[in-house]
C-alpha cells in the first residue's frame, strides 16, 4: 500500500504488534522508541526482509518536549508523506492519590497526555498540507472505569478520549481522521500494574474472562486505517470483549 506510518512505544506491548501488523500490510514505519534496543532492531530487520518495507528506529524520550520536537523534525527532513500516526506509548499506574508523588503524576501526564498532544500537533501540520492523514491514539477502558487507585491513570486516558474527539472535528476539513482505541486489560508488561496482588480482579470487569492479546488490538488499528472505515471519525473504540 506504500503508506508511511509513525508508531510511538513501538518496541513492546501493543506498539510492537502494531509495527508487525503495518509491516504485514505493506506499510513503511518510523518506529519511535525511548532508547536503542538491538533485539527490537533485529526484529525490525526480519520484518523488512519478510515484507519488503522499511522500518526506521527513531530514539525519543516522550517525557521531554524537546526530544519530541527533534524527533518529528528529523522525520520531516526525510521529505516523505506522513500518512498515519499511531500513539501507543503510555505509562501505567495504580495507586492512591495521596500516596502518589507529584513527580510521578507529572511524568504520567507528560507521556500519556502531553506527548500525544505534541505528536498530534506536529502530524496535523504535515497532514493538513497533504490533505490526508489518519491518527489513532491508544487510550484505555480505564478512562470510563471507577475504582480505587485509578484516579491518575484513568484521568490521563480520559483526557486522550476528549482530545481525540475534539481534534477529529477540528481537522476533518483537511482530510484527516482521528480516533482513539480503548483496550481492556491486555497481556503486556504493563498488565501486572493493574493486577496488583489480585490478578483475577481486573478480569472480573469483562465478560471475556481473559486478557486481550496485543495482536487483537493491532488488528483494530489496521482496520481503522482501511478505506471501508473512512467514515469512522471522532470515536473511542472500546475493545475489551464486553463489560459486565
Amino acid at each position: 500500500m506504500d503508506r508511511n506510518c509513525i508508531i510511538t512505544g513501538a518496541n513492546r506491548g501493543i506498539g510492537k504488534e502494531v509495527v508487525r501488523a503495518f509491516a504485514e500490510n505493506g506499510d513503511n514505519i518510523w518506529a519511535c522508541i525511548r532508547k536503542p534496543n538491538s533485539d527490537f532492531e533485529n526484529y525490525c530487520g526480519i520484518l523488512m526482509d519478510q515484507y519488503g518495507i522499511w522500518i526506521k528506529c527513531v530514539i525519543v524520550d516522550l517525557s521531554i518536549e524537546k526530544d519530541i520536537i527533534e524527533c518529528m523534525d528529523k522525520i520531516n527532513k526525510e521529505k516523505k508523506s506522513v500518512d498515519i500516526l499511531v500513539n501507543c506509548a503510555g505509562i501505567g499506574h495504580m495507586g492512591l492519590l495521596q500516596m502518589t508523588s507529584s513527580e510521578n503524576i507529572r511524568k504520567i501526564f507528560e507521556v500519556n497526555v502531553f506527548a500525544i498532544i505534541e505528536t498530534c500537533r506536529w502530524a496535523v501540520r504535515i497532514m493538513s498540507k497533504q490533505k490526508h492523514g489518519i491518527i489513532i491514539n491508544i487510550s484505555s477502558t480505564a478512562a470510563e472505569e471507577t475504582y480505587v487507585g485509578n484516579s491518575i491513570y484513568g484521568s490521563s486516558k480520559a483526557c486522550i478520549n476528549a482530545f481525540s474527539k475534539s481534534l477529529a472535528a477540528e481537522v476533518a476539513p483537511f482530510g484527516i481522521r482521528v480516533n482513539a482505541i480503548a483496550p481492556g486489560l491486555t497481556d503486556t508488561e504493563m498488565s501486572s500494574i493493574f493486577e496488583g496482588n489480585n490478578a483475577s480482579l481486573p478480569l472480573e470487569r469483562t465478560v471475556l474472562g481473559r486478557k486481550l492479546d496485543p495482536k487483537e488490538i493491532a488488528e483494530v488499528v489496521i482496520a481503522l486505517t482501511s478505506d471501508p472505515m473512512k467514515m469512522i471519525n471522532g470515536q473511542v473504540i472500546c475493545v475489551n470483549g464486553g463489560s459486565k
